[in-house]
This record gives structure tokens, C-alpha cells and sequence, in this order.
């Protein structure tokens, strides 16, 4: 079996060898200078500006892609597991603003499928962050982790039985981080 794609997702098996998919994210940062690509769309930064400190865009592609070729024959196939696009301001050195839609890229009509974040937030102090409005619910550590920094290809069937299966909701969240507490 020969792996193709942009991008390896779960596990890559063959015999005697097995590489994680942690690995093969380690390896691709390594590869590409140890910054995400999303990184790169700050468009605008100036930690010293009395209204608009940062502006960039935001989002997420992951993707999945398998070929196997045997005596039985061969097979092929991808698929777009999540495709999201927003931004992100800070401004007023406390107040962040963020908004991100998600989209279908497998089946484009319709393009857009829904608004996953519109939110306003205040940091007080990293102790205290207060948000308000359309937000992820942050429920157990599967759902508090952004799919941007998930190892697996998706959460745990044990928190798709337990967690919210929808993961975004209106509402209002007061979070924060002291010591090693979050």
C-alpha cells in the first residue's frame, strides 16, 4: 500500500510498521517550519494600537484520504471531514471577536451549511474570560479540545454518546486558566 494525499489521517499500517497519526503531524510541522498554515493569515498585528491590536483569518481543512491496491483489486476515495473559515479580532487590548461558518466542499449545494462561532469575548484576567454568543460547549476534555489540536481523526465514540452531538450553541461561558487549573 502506497499513501497518497495531502493529508494521512488515523493510522498509516503496514506490515511490521505502524506510524500515529501525532507522528505524522510532528513530522508534517517539522516539515514545514513548525507553524500552522492558518498562522500565516494574521493581516494585521500591533500589540501597541489603542483600537485594533490583531486581525486574522481563521479556520480548518481536514481531510481524508485512502488507496488500497491488493489482488482483489484497488480502491481509492477522500473526503472532506471539516472545512471552516472566519476571522478573529482583538481589539480594545481585552475584547476578542470571532466568527467561523462551516462549509461542504463534498457536496457544495448548498456551499454553506451553518455558523459554528459569533461570539464576543472579555478577558478580565486569564482567570476570568467571559464570552456571549454562539460559541463550542466545552463539555469533558474531548469537548473542550478544539479538532484543531486533536492526534485522532475525530472525538472518542464515548463523548459523541455522553457529550453534546451538536457542538455549538448560543449562550453565555465564563472560563479561565490559574496554575494548572482550566
Amino acid at each position: 500500500m502506497k499513501p497518497h494525499g495531502l493529508f494521512l489521517a488515523a493510522l498509516i499500517l503496514s506490515p511490521g510498521f505502524v506510524l500515529r497519526s501525532e507522528e505524522v503531524a510532528v513530522a508534517a510541522r517539522s516539515r514545514l517550519g513548525g507553524e500552522p498554515t492558518w498562522s500565516k493569515a494574521r493581516l494585521y498585528s500591533n500589540p501597541e494600537s489603542t483600537f485594533i491590536q490583531e486581525f486574522a483569518l481563521t479556520g480548518r481543512a481536514h481531510f481524508e484520504y485512502f488507496a488500497a491496491d491488493s489482488d482483489q483489486g484497488r480502491a481509492d476515495d477522500w473526503e472532506v471531514r471539516r472545512l471552516r473559515s472566519g476571522f478573529k479580532m482583538k481589539f480594545l487590548g481585552q475584547w476578542l471577536l470571532h466568527a467561523e461558518a462551516s462549509f461542504d466542499a463534498q457536496d457544495p449545494n448548498p456551499f454553506y451549511e451553518k455558523l459554528t462561532d459569533a461570539y464576543l469575548q472579555y478577558t478580565a484576567s486569564e482567570p476570568f474570560v467571559f464570552s456571549f454568543g454562539k460559541h463550542s460547549v466545552k463539555f469533558g476534555l474531548d469537548g473542550g479540545t478544539s479538532s484543531k489540536t486533536l492526534s485522532t481523526i475525530d472525538r472518542s465514540n464515548l463523548a459523541n454518546n455522553l457529550w453534546f452531538t451538536e457542538e455549538y450553541a448560543p449562550g453565555v461561558s465564563v472560563s479561565g486558566k490559574a496554575g494548572n487549573w482550566s
